[in-house]
């Protein structure tokens, strides 16, 4: 499933420093081997677009991420760069 996030959606997407904060909920879940509950990341990518710097995807983590960890940091961090298009 694709879920896109449109300009207008948040009242800001992105800062004067091109950052932007996007509040998301990830299905979480354990099981008998792993009993730690962890948020099933490794699903989703990011896909990143703006007028005259082109597209770039990339997924968000290769691996889930502990949910309690996640609660603890309070944020998730994914950084990822346009080049201007000539």
């Amino acid at each position: 499933m694709i879920r896109v996030i449109e300009q207008n959606e948040f009242p800001q997407t992105t800062n004067v420093e091109g950052i932007a904060v996007i509040n998301m909920k990830f299905n979480t879940s354990a099981s008998h081997k792993n009993p730690k509950s962890s948020a099933s990341t490794s699903r989703y990518s990011v896909l990143v677009s703006a007028s005259n710097y082109g597209t770039v995807i990339s997924p968000l983590r290769y691996q889930s991420t502990a949910s309690d960890q996640m609660k603890e940091e309070g944020k998730m961090i994914f950084q990822i760069g346009l080049w201007p298009n000539e």
